[in-house]
């Protein structure tokens, strides 16, 4: 008798290959066995959906596999949850959440420092979501220090993760020699593959947040780790205030920003990183 669909044989038949969809070139065995890590207590409900959860999260990356198996362990709703925001999900406290901790003014000095990285670009895609309250906004602030820059902005609108391969087909056909990439919630969940194909479209490009960098993208300028933190805080602590209808001031430290580059995407694009950015830079990554 053939297993029915919602069958444990059917589910595990799924895992496996998904499994083989995001580790394609690596031996499956070492992918189980961490992945399997979840769903061996009680508590550690859904284990198939959440184990196809974090194989869509992690990317083809064995350590945010790991990472990820261990936050489900905590508590596997965090997890499901991820997996329907990398979707195109919106939620609008997240959104709220996140805008507290980004930096959309300095987002025309992240187009001034994709361009002096990259001196002969004319055209310079953005990738942005309509969805986002402050993306259009940015886009706008972009025109006039674009022009200061003699540059020619191609815009690239993105509204869920299967927008990508279409996103970067346009960005190709429009001869982009640069990207510059707005943050959304969406995005985060997607930062290897947006550097996977900026690289192999031969993008230079700019993101607001150091994951981007770290996943294989060229640059990032914006909020440093410990200043999101410091954030996140207090928005959660003004929150709590709201909700207990007491005031809250909290005068809030000055924004701190930090250059990220990483030159081994730089060396892949075949691009020289001018000596006066890289004495800037925060962090370079090798």
């Amino acid at each position: 008798m053939n297993p029915t669909p919602h069958s444990p044989s059917s589910t595990r038949e799924h895992v496996l290959r998904a499994v083989g969809e995001s580790f394609p070139s690596g031996d499956p065995a070492p992918v189980l066995q961490i992945l399997d890590q979840y769903g061996q207590e009680r508590h550690e409900g859904e284990r198939e959906r959440v184990q196809l959860a974090i194989l869509a999260l992690s990317q083809g990356d064995l350590d945010e596999l790991r990472t990820l198996v261990a936050c489900a362990k905590q508590d596997y709703r965090d997890v499901l949850y991820w997996a329907e925001m990398a979707k195109g999900y919106r939620d609008p406290f997240a959104d709220r959440f996140m805008a507290a901790l980004l930096t959309p003014e300095a987002t025309p000095t992240r187009l001034a420092l994709l361009k002096e990285a990259v001196p002969v670009a004319a055209r310079i895609a953005v990738l942005w979501n309509p969805a986002d309250v402050s993306h259009e906004t940015q886009m706008a602030e972009l025109e006039a220090p674009a022009r200061g820059l003699t540059v020619t902005l191609q815009s690239i609108v993105i509204r869920r993760p299967n927008d990508l391969d279409g996103a970067f087909s346009a960005m190709r056909a429009g001869r982009a020699e640069a990207l510059l990439i707005l943050t959304s919630v969406m995005l985060q969940y997607h930062w290897r593959s947006v550097a996977e194909a900026a690289r192999t479209s031969q993008l230079p490009a700019m993101a607001e947040l150091r994951e981007f960098p770290v996943a294989g993208g060229l640059m990032s300028y914006g909020p440093s780790p410990a200043d999101r933190h410091e954030r996140a805080a207090s928005h959660i602590r003004a929150l709590v205030a709201r909700l207990k209808q007491q005031r809250f001031n909290d005068p809030g430290k000055a924004r701190s920003a930090e250059l990220v580059i990483n030159l081994k995407a730089a060396r892949a694009l075949g691009l020289t990183v001018p000596p006066s950015l890289l004495r800037r830079a925060n962090q370079v990554v090798e």
